[in-house]
């Protein structure tokens, strides 16, 4: 103990100035660590806060209720899209066209419109064209065929109609 005493009796400057310099370097690197320590804090407070001074989890919570809100409304959209989808279904949607030369002389200026719906029933209207006289007739069609007998043209513009994409 007695070596110990005299060993810091004599170095006593040097002992001294060995804790000085640890106490400023401690002090320096605490200095760094508050001014890391505040912007740190100060960019906590502009992500935890908005410029309104709502907190995150208020924001959050809006975001969620929002979210709800539009949860809500997409699925009643997409019930209206699959009644709206249902109901097309007996609309006319597909088509077919023939224009064709009834009697073999001059143009083609007869033709045949098939217009059918999704489940293949609609009707074929076609005109006949003549010098003297032109006609116009209606054929109901359902599941594709008719109960009245078809022209060829006919069969052509509903098989035209049908394989229609």
């Amino acid at each position: 103990m007695e070596q110990l005493t005299n060993f810091i009796e004599s170095n006593n400057g040097l002992i001294f100035l060995v804790i000085t310099s640890l106490f400023f370097i401690f002090m320096i690197i605490m200095i760094y660590n508050l001014i890391s320590l505040k912007k740190q804090l100060k960019q906590y407070r502009k992500l935890a806060y908005s410029s309104k001074g709502e907190s995150v989890e208020s924001i959050l919570n809006k975001v969620l209720d929002k979210t709800e809100v539009l949860e809500m409304a997409n699925k009643d959209i997409e019930k209206k899209v699959t009644e709206m989808k249902s109901e097309l279904i007996n609309y006319p949607q597909r088509y077919g066209i023939i224009r064709y030369n009834a009697f073999g002389t001059g143009s083609d200026q007869s033709f045949s419109i098939a217009l059918l719906d999704g489940k293949k029933d609609g009707v074929v209207l076609s005109t006949i064209y003549g010098r003297e006289e032109s006609r116009v007739y209606a054929k109901p069609i359902k599941e594709g065929t008719s109960t009245y007998n078809l022209s060829d043209e006919e069969k052509k513009v509903v098989d035209l109609a049908i394989n229609k994409k």
